[in-house]
């Protein structure tokens, strides 16, 4: 099998967690009569259950990394100091 269909690589266990929850609360929400509240609940629970299963996409690493993390760009690496 190829790597973009190994069944076997999966992400995090609390993304699967989070999305069922997520899901779940939107649900409660739509049963409730609160739409606004469901829908934003179902798309939550959609973004952390597709991180979960394709956690090798650009939008899962997006979405799981921290945004005061960055990389210096390759000229900072390899410049001389000039200090």
């Amino acid at each position: 099998m190829t790597a973009s269909r190994d069944t076997s690589r999966r992400g995090p266990a609390f993304a699967a967690v989070l999305g069922v929850l997520w899901l779940a609360m939107g649900v409660f929400y739509l049963g409730d009569g609160r739409t606004w509240l469901g829908l934003a609940g179902m798309a939550l629970g959609a973004v952390s259950l597709v991180t979960w299963w394709w956690p090798d996409t650009a939008f899962a690493r997006f979405v799981w990394t921290s945004p005061f993390r960055r990389k210096k760009g390759t000229d900072e690496l390899s410049a001389p100091d000039r200090g």
